[in-house]
């Protein structure tokens, strides 16, 4: 089926709202009960998740509001009398207003979420792996933070401090000094860039540890499936 074609309705939106959400609270709260049982300390990369899920679960709240007010999934209302450009009715504006959010809050979720990854792999890595590693991982941990702040206020200030312009009309959208869909655009190919990185880096060092070829694999994979 054509991509141009899938219609998300609101039953897809309740499922991505309450599922996926619930999902990740079982996995943050086996990963913390691992900790625990095996009387480990609690670490940064462990904190750095608690509050990407509180701002995952902030998303959540924010769809369900949009599906709850017949925005989000469902078709956008007429407004007769006027251009599409200046068309503004209280779903364009709850949806405009979600899609805002959504956008601003899940740039820092997503930079919290490498932000474990890395220093996971400081956890792992840093003792005996030599200057190089540690300071790629140093460098890497830097990166991310400059791309989550640099996105969060470049998409909070697009349209300097008219912050209604994201949600009154497209016609004030464009009136932003900003280029929103660039924004958007360098956002998604930055992101998907950082997480191969992020991916790929621990592969040459799970290669070299002192194990038998299954196990680097199994190792491999287990590492691969937490990327993804």
């Amino acid at each position: 089926m054509p991509v141009a074609n899938i219609h998300i309705g609101p039953a897809w939106l309740w499922t991505a709202a309450t599922v996926f959400p619930a999902v990740c609270i079982l996995i943050l709260g086996a990963r913390l009960a691992t900790r625990r049982a095996q009387r480990a300390r609690f670490g940064p990369d462990d904190w750095c998740i608690v509050p990407a899920l509180i701002i995952v679960l902030g998303m959540a709240a924010t769809i369900l509001v949009g599906v709850g007010t017949q925005s989000l999934g469902y078709p956008t209302p007429k407004v007769e009398g006027t251009s599409q450009l200046a068309a503004s009715s209280r779903q364009q504006t709850i949806t405009r207003k979600a899609f805002f959010i959504i956008t601003l809050i899940s740039t820092p979720a997503l930079a919290l979420i490498k932000l474990s990854c890395v220093l996971f792999y400081v956890r792992v890595f840093s003792k005996g792996s030599g200057r190089v590693v540690n300071t790629t991982l140093h460098v890497l941990t830097a990166l991310i933070l400059v791309w989550g702040c640099g996105f969060f206020f470049g998409w909070l200030f697009g349209c300097g401090t008219h912050f209604d312009y994201y949600w009154t009309s497209q016609e004030n959208q464009l009136k932003c000094p900003t280029d929103l869909a660039k924004i958007n655009l360098s956002l998604a190919i930055s992101n998907f860039l950082i997480d191969f990185i992020i991916i790929v880096f621990p592969i040459p060092l799970i290669l070299k540890l002192q194990m038998s070829t299954a196990n680097k694999f199994a190792t491999l994979g287990i590492f691969v499936l937490g990327g993804l």
